[in-house]
């Protein structure tokens, strides 16, 4: 699975100060409405300086979803088609891959603690959250994309190295 990702994995990395907190915004995980309120912006190397990572984590099955609708509205496709490009063609996007390519991506410029947390803790972070009243099409989740973020869920609420989370993960990838 690892392969076909290069392309998030080669971007920037960036981490946002919110309420004095510094939080990882992952696409479909309200990242648009906590950049709209962040107080400032640490990119790739400049991340290593921090003690301490915050990281919203959204159902994996619903995050899935979510994202194949936006991927769908951007490009002017129809679920089905997108399921089917995916599939089939090995179709990747941000805004559904899985949340631990994310966290991989953020560990290549940060090697301390995060703390995961619920994504209905944002709104300690934020009064409005953008995005979320979309009318989304139902999606058939496909098993690969969703299972090793249901491993995220055994980390949720504890302060930890990422790397233990990143080798905890790794066997739900295969």
């Amino acid at each position: 699975m690892l392969k076909h990702w290069g392309k998030l994995l080669n971007t920037d990395c960036s981490v946002i100060k919110v309420n004095g907190v510094i939080l990882y915004p992952i696409f479909r995980n309200g990242s648009t409405s906590l950049m709209t309120v962040c107080e400032g912006i640490l990119r790739n190397k400049q991340i290593s300086s921090c003690n301490h990572v915050e990281v919203l984590i959204r159902d994996p099955e619903e995050r899935f979803s979510s994202g194949v609708n936006e991927y769908c509205r951007n490009n002017k496709l129809s679920v089905d088609q997108v399921v089917y490009k995916i599939r089939h063609e090995g179709l990747v996007d941000r805004h559904f891959a899985p949340q631990y390519l994310w966290l991989m991506h953020l560990y290549k410029f940060y090697k301390g603690e995060v703390t995961l947390r619920p994504l209905e803790d944002i709104d300690h972070f934020c009064d409005v959250h953008r995005h979320k009243s979309v009318d989304n099409k139902k999606v058939t989740v496909i098993d690969n994309f969703v299972k090793v973020d249901k491993a995220l869920t055994s980390f949720m609420g504890s302060k930890i190295y990422l790397e233990k989370i990143i080798t905890g993960c790794r066997h739900a990838l295969s």
